[in-house]
Protein backbone atom coordinates (compact mmCIF):
# COMPACT_ATOMS: atom_id res chain seq x y z
CA UNK A 1 0.00 0.00 0.00
CA UNK A 2 1.09 3.75 -0.98
CA UNK A 3 1.75 5.92 2.29
CA UNK A 4 -1.59 7.94 1.32
CA UNK A 5 -3.29 4.88 1.20
CA UNK A 6 -2.22 3.96 4.76
CA UNK A 7 -3.01 7.14 6.09
CA UNK A 8 -6.53 6.86 4.95
CA UNK A 9 -7.05 3.31 6.23
CA UNK A 10 -6.33 4.85 9.96
CA UNK A 11 -8.81 7.64 9.09
CA UNK A 12 -11.46 5.07 8.23
CA UNK A 13 -11.53 4.04 11.25
CA UNK A 14 -13.13 7.47 12.53
CA UNK A 15 -10.85 7.31 15.73
CA UNK A 16 -12.36 9.53 18.82
CA UNK A 17 -10.77 11.14 21.68
CA UNK A 18 -12.11 12.33 24.64
CA UNK A 19 -11.62 15.69 25.71
CA UNK A 20 -11.03 16.33 29.69
CA UNK A 21 -8.63 18.77 30.27
CA UNK A 22 -9.23 22.98 30.40
CA UNK A 23 -7.17 25.69 29.70
CA UNK A 24 -7.43 28.86 28.68
CA UNK A 25 -6.98 27.38 25.26
CA UNK A 26 -10.51 26.11 25.96
CA UNK A 27 -11.66 22.26 26.06
CA UNK A 28 -8.57 19.68 25.41
CA UNK A 29 -7.54 16.24 25.04
CA UNK A 30 -4.26 15.51 26.01
CA UNK A 31 -1.29 14.83 23.80
CA UNK A 32 -1.20 11.57 26.09
CA UNK A 33 -4.81 11.45 25.57
CA UNK A 34 -4.86 11.66 21.95
CA UNK A 35 -1.41 9.42 21.25
CA UNK A 36 -2.53 6.36 22.96
CA UNK A 37 -5.79 6.43 20.42
CA UNK A 38 -3.86 6.89 17.53
CA UNK A 39 -0.60 4.68 18.32
CA UNK A 40 -1.47 1.46 17.65
CA UNK A 41 -3.23 2.21 14.62
CA UNK A 42 -0.14 3.49 13.28
CA UNK A 43 1.59 0.61 14.43
CA UNK A 44 -0.47 -1.28 12.52
CA UNK A 45 0.39 0.47 9.12
CA UNK A 46 4.29 0.83 10.14
CA UNK A 47 3.60 4.60 10.38
CA UNK A 48 5.86 7.56 12.31
CA UNK A 49 4.94 10.89 13.27
CA UNK A 50 7.89 13.68 13.48
CA UNK A 51 7.74 17.32 14.69
CA UNK A 52 9.90 20.63 14.04
CA UNK A 53 11.00 22.47 16.62
CA UNK A 54 8.23 24.89 17.18
CA UNK A 55 8.86 28.34 14.91
CA UNK A 56 7.31 32.04 16.30
CA UNK A 57 6.37 34.47 13.72
CA UNK A 58 5.04 38.26 14.60
CA UNK A 59 2.21 38.81 12.75
CA UNK A 60 0.62 42.33 13.95
CA UNK A 61 0.22 42.11 17.49
CA UNK A 62 0.08 38.29 17.69
CA UNK A 63 2.88 35.44 17.98
CA UNK A 64 1.96 33.03 15.82
CA UNK A 65 3.70 29.65 16.24
CA UNK A 66 4.34 26.61 13.53
CA UNK A 67 5.25 23.34 13.44
CA UNK A 68 5.79 20.80 10.50
CA UNK A 69 4.51 17.38 10.90
CA UNK A 70 6.52 14.78 8.90
CA UNK A 71 4.40 11.43 8.98
CA UNK A 72 6.29 8.36 7.04
CA UNK A 73 6.20 4.58 6.25
CA UNK A 74 9.99 4.46 6.23
CA UNK A 75 9.72 4.49 2.44
CA UNK A 76 7.59 7.69 1.55
CA UNK A 77 6.97 10.51 3.88
CA UNK A 78 4.86 13.77 3.44
CA UNK A 79 4.79 16.48 5.60
CA UNK A 80 2.19 19.08 6.28
CA UNK A 81 2.19 22.66 8.25
CA UNK A 82 0.30 23.74 11.43
CA UNK A 83 -0.06 26.96 13.34
CA UNK A 84 -1.83 28.86 15.81
CA UNK A 85 -2.07 31.79 17.72
CA UNK A 86 0.33 31.64 21.22
CA UNK A 87 -2.08 32.31 23.94
CA UNK A 88 -1.53 35.56 25.60
CA UNK A 89 -1.50 33.54 29.08
CA UNK A 90 -1.62 29.90 30.16
CA UNK A 91 -3.73 28.93 33.45
CA UNK A 92 -0.98 26.46 35.71
CA UNK A 93 -2.36 23.36 36.70
CA UNK A 94 -1.47 23.03 40.15
CA UNK A 95 -2.31 26.65 41.09
CA UNK A 96 -5.42 27.87 39.05
CA UNK A 97 -3.59 31.05 38.89
CA UNK A 98 -2.21 33.09 35.57
CA UNK A 99 1.00 32.56 34.42
CA UNK A 100 2.93 34.80 31.47
CA UNK A 101 6.81 32.92 31.69
CA UNK A 102 7.02 33.18 27.87
CA UNK A 103 8.59 29.84 27.88
CA UNK A 104 5.41 28.15 28.91
CA UNK A 105 3.09 30.03 26.92
CA UNK A 106 5.47 28.87 23.78
CA UNK A 107 5.42 25.14 25.14
CA UNK A 108 1.90 25.52 25.74
CA UNK A 109 0.84 26.10 22.28
CA UNK A 110 3.33 23.84 21.02
CA UNK A 111 2.03 20.97 23.20
CA UNK A 112 -1.52 22.48 21.91
CA UNK A 113 -0.44 22.40 18.25
CA UNK A 114 1.49 18.63 17.90
CA UNK A 115 -2.27 17.08 19.37
CA UNK A 116 -4.28 19.05 16.52
CA UNK A 117 -2.00 18.70 13.71
CA UNK A 118 -2.79 14.61 15.12
CA UNK A 119 -6.25 15.25 15.51
CA UNK A 120 -6.26 17.13 11.92
CA UNK A 121 -3.98 14.74 10.02
CA UNK A 122 -5.62 11.61 11.12
CA UNK A 123 -9.26 12.79 10.71
CA UNK A 124 -9.97 12.01 15.04
CA UNK A 125 -13.19 13.42 16.43
CA UNK A 126 -12.41 15.36 19.68
CA UNK A 127 -15.31 16.28 22.31
CA UNK A 128 -16.63 15.63 25.34
CA UNK A 129 -17.38 11.85 27.36
CA UNK A 130 -20.76 12.25 26.27
CA UNK A 131 -20.38 13.27 22.49
CA UNK A 132 -17.62 11.02 22.53
CA UNK A 133 -19.55 7.97 23.49
CA UNK A 134 -22.89 8.90 20.87
CA UNK A 135 -19.70 8.62 18.21
CA UNK A 136 -18.61 5.22 19.13
CA UNK A 137 -20.22 2.09 17.16
CA UNK A 138 -23.06 0.26 19.28
CA UNK A 139 -23.76 -3.05 18.53
CA UNK A 140 -23.91 -3.33 14.78
CA UNK A 141 -22.78 0.05 14.08
CA UNK A 142 -19.76 1.15 12.88
CA UNK A 143 -18.12 4.37 12.17
CA UNK A 144 -16.79 3.48 8.60
CA UNK A 145 -19.17 4.81 6.35
CA UNK A 146 -21.45 2.23 4.55
CA UNK A 147 -19.47 -1.11 5.64
CA UNK A 148 -21.41 -3.73 7.06
CA UNK A 149 -20.16 -5.81 10.16
CA UNK A 150 -20.06 -9.49 9.21
CA UNK A 151 -22.91 -11.20 11.09
CA UNK A 152 -21.95 -14.02 13.72
CA UNK A 153 -21.93 -17.46 11.40
CA UNK A 154 -22.19 -15.72 8.39
CA UNK A 155 -21.45 -18.76 5.32
CA UNK A 156 -19.22 -17.34 2.80
CA UNK A 157 -21.48 -18.50 -0.05
CA UNK A 158 -24.44 -15.56 0.75
CA UNK A 159 -21.30 -12.87 0.03
CA UNK A 160 -20.71 -13.77 -3.77
CA UNK A 161 -20.80 -12.25 -6.90
CA UNK A 162 -19.29 -8.84 -5.07
CA UNK A 163 -21.94 -8.97 -1.75
CA UNK A 164 -18.74 -9.11 0.04
CA UNK A 165 -17.79 -5.50 -1.08
CA UNK A 166 -19.50 -3.47 1.95
CA UNK A 167 -18.42 -5.94 4.54
CA UNK A 168 -16.17 -4.53 7.19
CA UNK A 169 -12.51 -5.91 7.15
CA UNK A 170 -11.44 -8.20 9.93
CA UNK A 171 -9.20 -5.48 10.85
CA UNK A 172 -12.08 -2.71 11.68
CA UNK A 173 -9.98 -0.51 9.53
CA UNK A 174 -12.70 -0.14 6.29
CA UNK A 175 -14.50 -1.90 3.36
CA UNK A 176 -13.19 -5.20 2.14
CA UNK A 177 -14.07 -2.83 -1.60
CA UNK A 178 -11.24 -0.64 -0.09
CA UNK A 179 -8.80 -3.75 0.14
CA UNK A 180 -9.62 -4.85 -3.53
CA UNK A 181 -8.72 -1.65 -4.95
CA UNK A 182 -5.41 -2.29 -4.16
CA UNK A 183 -5.87 -5.35 -6.60
CA UNK A 184 -5.83 -9.03 -5.76
CA UNK A 185 -2.65 -9.19 -3.70
CA UNK A 186 -3.80 -7.12 -1.16
CA UNK A 187 -6.74 -9.27 -0.76
CA UNK A 188 -5.02 -12.61 -0.60
CA UNK A 189 -2.71 -11.31 2.02
CA UNK A 190 -5.80 -10.23 4.00
CA UNK A 191 -7.25 -13.71 3.80
CA UNK A 192 -4.64 -15.34 4.36
CA UNK A 193 -4.37 -13.58 7.81
CA UNK A 194 -8.09 -14.27 8.54
CA UNK A 195 -8.30 -17.70 6.63
CA UNK A 196 -12.26 -18.58 7.87
CA UNK A 197 -13.79 -14.54 7.30
CA UNK A 198 -16.84 -14.84 5.26
CA UNK A 199 -16.20 -12.07 3.24
CA UNK A 200 -12.84 -12.76 1.96
CA UNK A 201 -13.90 -16.65 1.26
CA UNK A 202 -16.43 -14.84 -1.24
CA UNK A 203 -14.02 -12.85 -2.98
CA UNK A 204 -11.79 -15.73 -3.40
CA UNK A 205 -14.59 -17.58 -4.82
CA UNK A 206 -15.10 -14.81 -7.23
CA UNK A 207 -11.58 -13.97 -8.04
CA UNK A 208 -11.51 -17.96 -9.14
CA UNK A 209 -14.62 -17.64 -11.43
CA UNK A 210 -12.86 -14.59 -13.09
CA UNK A 211 -9.81 -16.13 -13.75
CA UNK A 212 -10.67 -19.32 -14.40
CA UNK A 213 -12.98 -17.33 -16.81
CA UNK A 214 -10.30 -15.61 -18.40
CA UNK A 215 -7.23 -18.19 -19.19
CA UNK A 216 -10.15 -21.33 -19.76
CA UNK A 217 -9.57 -23.28 -16.36
CA UNK A 218 -12.66 -25.85 -15.66
CA UNK A 219 -13.36 -26.61 -12.09
CA UNK A 220 -12.89 -30.64 -13.90
CA UNK A 221 -8.89 -28.99 -13.87
CA UNK A 222 -8.82 -28.11 -10.64
CA UNK A 223 -10.45 -31.66 -9.31
CA UNK A 224 -8.19 -33.81 -11.11
CA UNK A 225 -5.26 -32.01 -9.32
CA UNK A 226 -7.03 -31.97 -6.44
CA UNK A 227 -9.14 -35.12 -6.13
CA UNK A 228 -10.38 -34.26 -2.25
CA UNK A 229 -12.11 -31.01 -3.45
CA UNK A 230 -16.45 -31.45 -3.93
CA UNK A 231 -18.37 -30.81 -7.28
CA UNK A 232 -18.00 -27.58 -7.26
CA UNK A 233 -16.91 -24.49 -5.37
CA UNK A 234 -19.76 -23.51 -3.57
CA UNK A 235 -19.58 -27.03 -1.51
CA UNK A 236 -15.56 -25.92 -0.74
CA UNK A 237 -15.20 -25.56 3.25
CA UNK A 238 -12.27 -23.14 4.20
CA UNK A 239 -9.46 -25.26 3.70
CA UNK A 240 -10.87 -26.36 0.87
CA UNK A 241 -11.55 -23.18 -0.45
CA UNK A 242 -7.84 -21.96 -0.14
CA UNK A 243 -6.66 -25.42 -1.93
CA UNK A 244 -8.62 -24.91 -4.99
CA UNK A 245 -7.41 -21.07 -5.12
CA UNK A 246 -3.83 -22.10 -5.08
CA UNK A 247 -4.29 -24.55 -8.11
CA UNK A 248 -6.25 -21.84 -10.08
CA UNK A 249 -3.16 -20.07 -9.52
CA UNK A 250 -0.81 -22.79 -10.32
CA UNK A 251 -2.54 -23.67 -13.68
CA UNK A 252 -2.51 -20.04 -14.08
CA UNK A 253 0.89 -19.86 -13.96
CA UNK A 254 1.27 -23.06 -16.16
CA UNK A 255 -0.49 -21.91 -18.83
CA UNK A 256 1.09 -18.30 -18.71
CA UNK A 257 4.10 -18.94 -17.65
CA UNK A 258 4.06 -15.84 -14.93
Amino acid sequence: MSLISKIHAVRLKGLTVVKKGKTNLGLFASYVDVWSELQPHLEREGLSIGFSGARIVINGDSEIVTMDMTISDGVESVTWSFDMIVPERIISGSSGKSVTNNAQRVASAESYLRRTAMIHAFGMSAGNEDECERMQPVGDQTNIPGAVPLPEGAAWQDYVDNAWEPLLSPLHDGKLVDYAKDGPAAMGTLWKEFPGHAGLQAWAHDWMLSTMRDFDITWANITSREPGLPEWITGCNADQLRTAAAAVKAIRQERTGK
